[in-house]
């Protein structure tokens, strides 16, 4: 999605582009970060975005896991998957992100991409790709490029059609369309959230991760087998969202046993599997 509309903007607006993803140490199935930057003059800097304008959020737990505001501009745009209503979604996200978003002044856009993707997908294995395609109707809809350049939504949308072309034309037509499809709703059926009639929690109170009893250590050996030391050393420190130091573990290619029960993967997931215990 990122990269597609990179090149969309860039076709449309002839403007100068740089977008690449970032992939942390687990890929598959792992949220992942997309950076993108669009400007009239050459781009120069080639790193992370640390000032950003602009910020979509496919994974609807993304306050769970991550701070999607982090670095965000004052009278940016969010937008953000979710089902939800405006103000369920308001009480979902934390109080931090409620007052950043009101004291920056920042757009707040709700899109449930993903029932958008499931209706629309002739394969039910595409969900989550079409997903992204939605966003992207999502961004040009709000995005001030469309009304700075001039451009007729018709010119919008013929131009967004020769890009999937270019991407998708070698499996057929259908997938272009569906595709165009996909982004037309996404243009449509993106919903602005009225942030400032909307009360901010004043608080919220805070935890300290807890060391799971599987990886207590006061019945084991010290060394690299020791899981109190792992835990201590690297699952801690990115329980509460610091990288820390460089992991002493992976520098040896040991791992304790036990450690996955720190590593609980529902928040990064749409759909969770039902355990059905007679079967």
């Amino acid at each position: 999605m990122g990269k597609n509309l990179a090149m969309t903007a860039a076709d449309l607006f002839g403007l100068n582009i740089q977008a690449n993803p970032k992939y942390g140490s687990e890929k598959k199935g792992q949220p992942t970060t997309f950076y993108a930057t669009l400007a009239e003059e050459p781009l120069r800097l080639n790193c992370e975005l640390m000032h950003v304008n602009a910020v979509l959020a496919p994974d609807p737990n993304v306050f769970r896991h991550s701070n999607p505001l982090a670095g965000m501009e004052d009278g940016g745009v969010f937008i953000m998957q979710s089902d939800l209503s405006e103000e369920e979604f308001w009480n979902s996200i934390p109080g931090t992100a409620q007052r950043a978003l009101k004291s920056k002044g920042i757009k707040v856009y709700l899109l449930d991409a993903f029932k958008i993707a499931s209706e629309e997908a002739s394969d039910p294995a595409l969900r989550y790709r079409m997903q992204g395609a939605a966003f992207m109707g999502a961004f040009f809809h709000v995005s001030p490029l469309v009304h700075r350049y001039g451009l007729e939504e018709g010119k919008l949308f013929d131009g967004i059609r020769v890009q999937l072309k270019k991407k998708f034309g070698h499996l057929g037509e259908r997938v272009v369309e569906d595709n165009v499809r996909v982004i037309r709703r996404g243009f449509d059926e993106i919903r602005e959230l009225d942030v400032e009639h909307l009360s901010s929690e004043k608080s919220e109170a805070g935890s300290v991760p807890q060391m799971p009893d599987a990886l207590d250590g006061t019945g084991w050996r010290d060394g690299i087998g020791n899981p109190g030391r792992f835990w201590e050393q690297v699952c801690h420190l990115y329980q509460t969202g610091d990288d820390g130091i460089a992991d002493p573990f992976a520098a040896i290619s040991a791992i304790p046993a036990a450690t996955s029960t720190i590593r609980d993967m529902t928040d990064v997931r749409f759909e969770i599997p039902e355990f059905i215990a007679e079967k």
